[in-house]
């Protein structure tokens, strides 16, 4: 397996179609164990930080579209953030094509020096929902994560020929020495 983990991603709820992987997680969250994973080939309103903005994606063969449930010490919840940000960032550079970068607050992009503008292109977003907090020393908290593996409509991505399963795990072996 290419999942080291000991918390992280080892339940797992896959669906073909869903509204959001969030809105699932929110619902779903008091019954699933900590580090558990929502995953969608396609969302219909995937959602991104802005108020109205809607996370588009082109269909499993072009996106990694996942929630991770956390539960963290209250104390540690501000450092969460940060550590997907840098996670993600590390875990895209090992399989993309191009230089990543991060676009504060909530994005990674490329710089594809192919393209006639050398603007960062974005690739990736995530979108942290703290929910609830059971009591005054846990956090818990809903980790929203797209990436576009393949460019679709105006929309760049890695084209990585990684699966996104191997993002998926090395997103994962990354993250849980941070925050687990």
């Amino acid at each position: 397996s290419m999942l080291h983990t000991r918390i992280l991603g080892h339940s797992i709820q896959c669906f073909a179609c869903i509204d959001s992987t969030q809105t699932t997680a929110s619902i779903q969250e008091a019954n699933l164990p900590n580090g558990s994973l929502i995953i969608a080939d396609t969302q219909t309103l995937g959602r991104g930080r802005n108020l109205g903005s809607v996370w588009n994606d082109g269909g499993p063969e072009k996106s990694l579209l996942f929630t991770l449930i956390l539960r963290v010490p209250a104390s540690q919840t501000i450092h969460v953030h940060g550590s997907v940000l840098q996670s993600l960032l590390i875990a895209i550079q090992r399989h993309a094509n191009f230089h990543c970068i991060i676009k504060d607050p909530n994005d990674i992009c490329i710089i594809n020096p192919h393209l006639s503008s050398n603007l960062p292109q974005k690739v990736a977003g995530i979108l942290l929902d703290c929910i609830q907090q059971t009591s005054s020393d846990t956090s818990h908290i809903l980790v929203g994560v797209g990436v576009n593996l393949k460019s679709f409509n105006s929309f760049s991505g890695l084209e990585t020929n990684s699966s996104r399963e191997s993002l998926l795990a090395a997103f994962l072996n990354v993250l849980e020495p941070f925050i687990c």
